[in-house]
């Protein structure tokens, strides 16, 4: 096996998107939801300790159709503080009960903080059908009653990825950027394709552009996979990595919107009024406004402008605001960036048309999602507690701590 066989398993795509319509350069897009967080509230104590009941009761038993295994909540790679305590102490992953089949959702509850909802959800669409996002929802609702419905009822979004993939187009092609935003950051390893984030990871809005393969009509199974190590920031990262030759299959360039709503309004946290409901998502407002895509000979062109052969080493155009503004007292160079930004300003696709295939990603959450009515809590609701009464089981403390803890000396 060559080793440039090897490709990160984070850039080789197995679930299938819509296809939409394509872009003004000729490129074919497709479009989907691919990842989708939410939150919701219980309204009473009895409510709270029947649902967290049947909610364990799903362990430990042998279904049918999903498998369910207890796992606890831990931060994932990239999330907004390194370090910091996950929001949740207690969780459950649902897959299909299938080999080798991917987590269709991630259960949550038990919040360590005073203003966190009692109940999340974190679900991955891609892996379903409308249809299967609503035999999945159904079977839950089956098992963790009428509390399950009100909860979705309930949710709030507080995370919603939306990935727009570009067939035919690679990252190098264009120069990119995003408005309002100073933050970016290059990602390239000799297993992998390269990659550009615009934005912070916890801000409102972010874009993270990559290369992909898509090999949906292939099982996993099909490629053996390997674990191993790439190098990031100093330090060893370990990724996986899948046999596979990327000149067999078709390649496209990915540009994944990630949406993290905030809470508006006055009063304390978690007491704020939610910006963006699970009942109201069909009515999101489209995310790429603010993505901005330059001709990529607009590098030549800067080059000539500043009378410099300091190329910055990145797609992002920002780094180029930065290099320029150096050395840059009188702001005539400024002037000249803005004119020249300007003129290599591309459409690479029509925005409105795009976003006007976003019912498409809807019908994929299914009926359940889709017919939700929203459900708001009452001053008096609001002040039910959400934590939950630690129910594992406690290690036996030894005789020597128990003096300890009393202040007892050691014979």
């Amino acid at each position: 096996m060559k080793k440039n066989k090897l490709l990160n398993k984070k850039n080789v795509e197995f679930s299938p998107s819509d296809k939409i319509c394509d872009s003004l350069e000729g490129h074919e897009m497709k479009m989907r939801i691919d990842w989708l967080s939410i939150v919701s509230r219980f309204h009473s104590e009895d409510e709270k300790t029947d649902f967290v009941q049947k909610l364990q009761s799903l362990l430990g038993r042998e279904w049918k159709n999903y498998v369910v295994q207890e796992k606890y909540p831990r931060n994932a790679k990239g999330t907004r503080q390194k370090g910091t305590r996950h929001p949740y102490n207690y969780a459950l992953c649902i897959s299909r009960n299938e080999p080798d089949a991917p987590m269709l959702a991630y259960l949550m509850w038990g919040p360590n903080k005073e203003g966190t909802g009692g109940f999340s959800i974190q679900f991955h669409p891609q892996h379903m059908t409308g249809k299967r996002m609503d035999l999945l929802l159904k079977w839950l609702s089956d098992r963790l009653g009428e509390t399950f419905d009100h909860l979705l009822a309930r949710a709030w979004v507080t995370r919603l990825d939306v990935a727009l993939d570009i067939y035919g187009c690679k990252l190098n092609d264009y120069l990119w950027g995003l408005k309002r935003s100073s933050k970016f950051k290059d990602y390239d390893n000799d297993k992998g394709l390269p990659g550009l984030s615009l934005g912070a990871f916890d801000s409102k809005l972010s874009v993270l552009i990559y290369g992909k393969i898509n090999t949906a009509q292939f099982q996993r199974i099909a490629f053996p996979e390997h674990a191993g190590y790439v190098n990031e920031k100093g330090r060893r990262k370990r990724e996986y990595f899948l046999e596979i030759d990327k000149e067999e299959h078709p390649q496209f360039l990915r540009v994944e919107v990630r949406i993290q709503p905030e809470s508006t309004g006055p009063g304390k946290r978690g007491f704020r009024q939610k910006e963006l409901m699970l009942s109201g998502l069909v009515k999101l407002e489209h995310p790429f406004e603010r993505l901005l895509v330059y001709k990529r000979k607009l590098e030549g062109e800067l080059i000539n402008a500043a009378f410099t052969n300091d190329r910055p080493k990145t797609n992002g155009i920002k780094a180029w605001t930065n290099t320029l503004s150096d050395g840059d007292s009188k702001g005539r160079l400024a002037r000249r960036f803005c004119n020249l930004l300007s003129l290599n300003e591309v459409e690479l696709f029509n925005k409105q048309d795009v976003w006007s295939f976003w019912p498409i990603c809807m019908a994929n959450l299914g009926q359940v999602i889709g017919g939700l009515k929203p459900e708001f809590a009452t001053e008096k609701e609001m002040a039910v507690s959400q934590f939950v009464e630690d129910t594992r089981k406690r290690k036996r403390k030894t005789r020597r701590q128990k003096r300890q803890e009393q202040g007892h000396p050691k014979r």
